[in-house]
């Protein structure tokens, strides 16, 4: 809760089939991952921001979800998803996609994406990975941006004409009322983990 993560050389958050729950969380600027997910689990984030402008050539999502791994034999382990489930973030960062789906059909692969804003591409999201659970999240492509104050001094607080402001839900903003720096975010919340009180 209420914790900053940045400038890690490789992974931010790396999580294999645990269990995890964040708010108020930044995690930014990683060399690979900001938060790999890997071998199933269950997660939860509520109010964070994922913002991964590394200045340096990076190939990897800002996320990385998975449910199985490869034993040393060769053979394909199955580990359920039970959960990945993200409201009121943001995931956003230099690259083209910021989220990837590495998806086991043996095993379940629940996610879910609530009010979030969301760096990839549209035909990625509405043709390959679609999840009728993910309600009110907002694509952001090549000619929409988060609009932060500074990335690369590292403010990631909002403009006061970011996508982001007062496009969160309310009843998560309930479950997190104060964002990261103790402002109150209970009506019209913005999403990700400052709220813009200008």
């Amino acid at each position: 809760k209420n914790s900053i993560i940045y400038n890690m050389s490789s992974i931010g958050i790396f999580a294999q089939g645990s269990k995890v729950y964040g708010e108020n969380v930044l995690i930014t600027n990683c060399g690979q991952h900001l938060l790999a997910l890997n071998i199933g689990g269950s997660y939860n984030f509520r109010h964070c921001t994922f913002a991964n402008f590394w200045p340096f050539s990076r190939q990897t999502p800002s996320i990385f979800l998975n449910n199985y791994y490869e034993d040393i034999y060769g053979n394909s382990q199955n580990r359920d998803l039970v959960q990945a489930s993200f409201g009121n973030c943001i995931i956003d960062g230099n690259n083209e996609i910021e989220i990837l789906f590495d998806k086991s059909d043996d095993a379940d692969f629940n996610y879910n994406l609530n009010h979030c804003l969301l760096k990839c591409t549209e035909e990625y999201w509405n043709e390959t990975w679609l999840n009728s659970n993910s309600q009110g999240t907002i694509i952001l492509t090549n000619n929409k941006t988060t609009d932060f104050i500074d990335y690369e001094s590292n403010n990631f607080e909002l403009q006061p004409y970011s996508i982001a402001i007062n496009n969160g839900l309310e009843s998560i903003a309930q479950e997190v009322p104060f964002d990261i720096n103790g402002v109150s975010r209970t009506k019209t919340p913005d999403i990700g983990c400052f709220e813009n009180n200008n």
